[in-house]
């Protein structure tokens, strides 16, 4: 699907995957785009791919992240395309569908969530987009918090023993970096050498969650370059979700139906930012 801004590349034969989005003002990907597709040992059922956007629901890396999903295409009353890809979890019937959407003169994708428990019974879950974006040292991670959960426990951030880790050039060993305190709908990151950068936007009180993921610049991390990529590098995630991390869940009620909006969209020539909207 396009607009006169953005090019978007979906892909139902690989978990629904959003494996491109294009800045056709820009002339640049805005997400990390993987060439190749070689699988690692990541996810639940051990296959796993990086790159774009990936969808994860009820639990992180699902079961179908690379796997075939229901997909269809449709042209809106309002001139907008979108592509709804979902699925149901085969062991606890819960359904997922997410629609992507290119509305005329905007240069966001839509995003929309939905989550249906069609069972008798209260079943938990969590929901998780994680988006891949290009690893650089002008990586600047704009996250709205004063304090952060990581591999080593909580943290004030951005600032961490005289250290910026809103800088990825700052992360030598992989971690996972959840905001704890952000009141704000939004994050995002810019590169300060290409003029360019990301903002994901969501209610917080439906879609808390704020999180980023780095292998790390040391040898332990480089390794995953080979493993997932032939020639296009190291990434990080950056990902939004319903809950604070990814060790908490929540209940679907009997029969509930939940959903939500999101947006993603590029930005350039601003020299940065530090607070966005939808």
């Amino acid at each position: 699907i396009e607009n006169d801004y953005l090019h978007a590349i979906i892909l139902p034969d690989l978990g629904g995957r959003l494996y491109s989005l294009y800045d056709k003002v820009y002339g640049r990907e805005v997400f990390y785009r993987n060439n190749v597709v070689k699988y690692g040992l990541v996810a639940r059922r051990g296959a796993w791919i990086s790159g774009g956007i990936e969808f994860n629901f009820p639990q992180g890396h699902t079961c179908v992240t690379v796997s075939p999903v229901q997909s269809h295409l449709h042209e809106n009353e309002d001139g907008s395309a979108s592509v709804t890809i979902g699925y149901t979890e085969r062991v606890c019937r819960m359904r997922c569908s997410v629609t992507l959407t290119l509305v005329p003169n905007e240069a966001r994708l839509r995003q929309d969530v939905m989550l249906h428990n069609p069972r008798p019974l209260r079943q938990r879950h969590y929901f998780w987009a994680n988006s891949a974006v290009p690893a650089r040292d002008d990586l600047h991670l704009v996250y709205p918090c004063n304090r952060a959960r990581t591999l080593g426990g909580e943290w004030p951030y951005p600032i961490v023993n005289g250290r910026d880790m809103s800088w990825y050039r700052n992360h030598e060993r992989p971690n996972d970096i959840f905001a704890l305190d952000a009141q704000d709908d939004f994050f995002g990151c810019y590169y300060g050498g290409l003029d360019a950068g990301l903002v994901h936007w969501a209610d917080h009180r439906l879609d808390f969650g704020k999180k980023f993921f780095t292998w790390g610049t040391a040898d332990e991390g480089m390794i995953w370059v080979d493993l997932l990529t032939d020639e296009d590098g190291q990434y990080v995630e950056m990902q939004s979700g319903r809950f604070v991390d990814q060790s908490t869940f929540d209940f679907l009620l009997p029969y509930q139906t939940v959903g939500w909006c999101e947006y993603w969209y590029p930005l350039s020539g601003m020299g940065g930012f530090a607070w966005a909207n939808d």
